[in-house]
């Protein structure tokens, strides 16, 4: 299988066997694998809910950020530059 720079072809099929046929896959470092107990589907589900907060805390943080650079706008300057 061709990989694309960030292995797009193997995630999306990653994807495709959890979301439409409810595959238990889990990944880690270390790659993709079936999970086979409690623990592991604990941990891949943590993995993902850290994740789901760092993605909030930067869309948090792209919003001051336009926030911040509306206000500058308004006082006559460009900030960032």
């Amino acid at each position: 299988m061709s990989h694309g720079n960030t292995n797009e072809p193997t995630r999306a099929l990653i994807a495709d066997c959890i979301l439409n046929h409810d595959y238990p896959i889990g990944s880690n470092s270390q790659g993709y694998f079936l999970i086979d107990n409690q623990n592991e589907l604990n941990e891949v589900v943590q993995s993902l809910q850290r994740r789901i907060q760092g993605i909030q805390n930067r869309i948090a943080a792209l919003q001051r950020g336009w926030q911040r650079r509306n206000q500058s706008r308004l006082n006559g300057n460009n900030w960032p530059k």
